[in-house]
């Protein structure tokens, strides 16, 4: 009987090859966040991993249509209501989810400003961040964002590491300057909503802070407000810092960014809270499942008092405008999601300490450690032993990857590492020819 044994040409082939796989498969997991194979499998191993444990504070108070005004927003003295049922339950904390960057009537607006005012530390309201909005600002633009900044500049976080790119102060979009003055004791309780999602319009990740110099375009309407001269390098929070800073009783003042590695809250915390960040300084969100996945009740039922009391004490209440709405829903790797869902999924994501991390400037360990490990294992098959030595290694990746993400570890390069797996088998039986035969008696 004839055996084919590898030989060191074999081997050292092999060898070369898994290096330069490694090197051109790397370039390729470097594009893994904008490349839509890589980004449709990650949604493929979120539905493999499946719903996770949802915590038992959270509460989701959904708005429908029939309680928006026209333009498909929250009708403000329905909000006012609202504030006003949830705090008399004793919610912990409110998060009113809504843009709401313009006067309405007088009427409703001083409603909401009242609501709001009574006991304004534990309510949170979202700003936007419009790279289109002009460069001439309205004196009520002009009062909106200098609440905005004091509401920033008060115990401000502390950034370091390689900036991103520059955010333009007056583009950004604050509630109105009454709300945002009494949101949280003027003290940082409004925070940027998320808005950007991947190129395959999914959302994956928010960007936790945006680098700015809070400066006013000329000609900006005066206002006693405006500070004189500029304050560089401020860092603008996402929604979800100040509230997460709220729940575990952290000040912005310690928070520390680090662009690339991590913002950590400095303080009694165990465990600590050390949330991984790209170099754009954005954290993947661990979603818990799809929309409902966090117990849900509507509007109307709590103004209508249908709402048990137990449902909101304590609780940290998440106010948005629900599925079915006017407003748009936003895709993510569990199918369409209200942003109201979304912001949910973000705060839990660092209260829980849930973190997922995908660095693709990491990818070359894993891809490194793979290529190596199929270098000097497939010399040993025969044509048909290696065909059946690569399905199991695609399986036993994929289950790797699903364990990896469950456990929390992260994302692991998904279609680069199984377009080595199929490289290397395909090497390997090209390479066939080069082992050396050796006739066996048994």
């Amino acid at each position: 009987m004839i055996e084919y044994r590898s030989t060191l040409a074999q081997r050292a082939i092999l060898l070369a090859l898994a290096l330069l796989f490694t090197g051109l498969l790397y370039r390729l997991a470097l594009n893994a966040r904008d490349w839509g194979p890589e980004l449709g499998a990650t949604n493929t191993l979120y539905k493999l991993r499946g719903p996770r444990p949802v915590r038992n504070d959270f509460l989701v108070v959904s708005i429908q249509d029939d309680l928006l005004n026209d333009q498909g927003r929250g009708n403000r003295i329905v909000l006012a209501n609202l504030i006003r049922r949830l705090k008399a339950e004793d919610a912990k904390a409110i998060v009113l989810d809504i843009y709401m960057p313009q006067r309405t009537e007088k009427a409703a607006d001083a409603a909401l400003w009242r609501a709001i005012a009574r006991s304004p530390q534990n309510v949170f309201l979202p700003a936007e961040y419009n790279p289109r909005r002009g460069n001439v600002l309205t004196r009520d633009d002009a009062r909106a964002l200098n609440f905005l900044e004091e509401s920033v500049l008060t115990g401000g976080i502390y950034a370091y590491g390689p900036p991103p790119k520059e955010y333009v102060w007056w583009k950004f979009v604050p509630p109105v300057s009454d709300f945002t003055q009494s949101a949280a004791g003027r003290a940082g309780g409004v925070g940027v909503a998320l808005n950007e999602p991947d190129p395959d319009r999914v959302v994956r990740r928010t960007r936790m802070t945006y680098q700015t110099d809070i400066v006013y375009p000329p000609g900006t309407v005066a206002t006693r407000l405006i500070k004189q001269g500029n304050v560089t390098n401020v860092a603008v929070p996402n929604l979800i810092l100040p509230v997460a800073g709220f729940v575990t009783e952290i000040n912005k003042r310690n928070m520390i960014v680090n662009y690339g590695r991590s913002i950590n809250f400095a303080g009694n915390l165990n465990p600590p809270i050390q949330i991984p960040v790209d170099r754009a300084g954005r954290m993947l969100i661990n979603y818990a499942g799809p929309v409902g996945s966090y117990p849900t009740v509507l509007a109307r039922d709590v103004l209508n008092g249908e709402v048990e009391g137990t449902q909101v004490e304590g609780k940290i209440v998440f106010v948005g405008i629900g599925e079915g709405a006017l407003a748009d829903a936003y895709n993510t790797p569990f199918g369409p999601q209200p942003r109201v869902h979304i912001t949910a999924n973000g705060v839990a994501t660092v209260l829980d300490r849930a973190f997922l991390t995908q660095s693709v400037e990491d990818a070359l360990v894993p891809l490194g450690f793979l290529a190596l490990f199929l270098a000097l294992t497939f010399p040993f098959f025969t044509a048909l032993g290696a065909t059946l030595w690569m399905v199991l290694c695609l399986i036993g990746y994929g289950i790797i990857a699903w364990f990896a993400m469950r456990s929390g570890y992260g994302i692991l390069p998904l279609i680069p590492a199984l377009l080595m797996i199929l490289l290397m088998w395909l090497s390997a039986l090209a390479l066939r020819p080069l082992a050396r035969p050796r006739h066996v008696v048994y």
